[in-house]
């Protein structure tokens, strides 16, 4: 980061690159404002590693969430639901589409890289373990957070992290 602050100093000058931050940071403000106006949006921002940017991202890309019947549906509008090709004598591997939207999908994966290091860090290394390559488990990732992030919006209800659902039958 401080590589690219000198690079910008050098080729934009600093009166510049002061009008950008404060442009950059008039942005974030407005986002947030706009976020407060989306009833559900604090039950995304529960999230630790999503804060307003990634926020306003998921929700612009996907709409009002609360309209969805499931999650999967918002797996195929982000194409992380897995389809596989086989026939009468193939049997093929699953994939995911990629048939949705490609930004909501990237935002997905960097919100999982965070959370392969802090909330989910267990279950990425349960599919790292199984023999699973790094890109598939933050895919993996990416599609437990969407599930999450649909049941927090259903329920409205915030993240607790280390939340254990009892198995207690009642």
């Amino acid at each position: 980061m401080f590589c690219i602050k000198i690079y910008f100093h050098r080729l934009l000058g600093q009166p510049q690159i002061d009008r950008l931050e404060s442009y950059q940071k008039s942005l974030k403000d407005e986002i947030e404002n706009y976020l407060k106006e989306v009833p559900y949006s604090r039950n995304i921002l529960s999230i630790k590693g999503i804060g307003p940017i990634i926020a306003a991202i998921l929700i612009g890309e996907l709409g009002d969430i609360r309209r969805y019947k499931s999650y999967r549906e918002l797996e195929k509008i982000a194409g992380l639901n897995l389809y596989e090709v086989s026939s009468g004598q193939h049997k093929g591997k699953h994939h995911i589409s990629k048939r949705g939207r490609s930004l909501l999908r990237k935002a997905l994966f960097y919100i999982a890289i965070n959370a392969s290091r802090g909330i989910l860090q267990e279950v990425y290394q349960v599919h790292k373990e199984k023999g699973m390559a790094s890109a598939k488990a933050l895919t993996a990732l990416s599609r437990k957070i969407l599930a999450i992030i649909f049941a927090l919006v259903r329920d409205d209800s915030f993240y607790i992290e280390g939340y254990k659902k009892s198995n207690k039958a009642a």
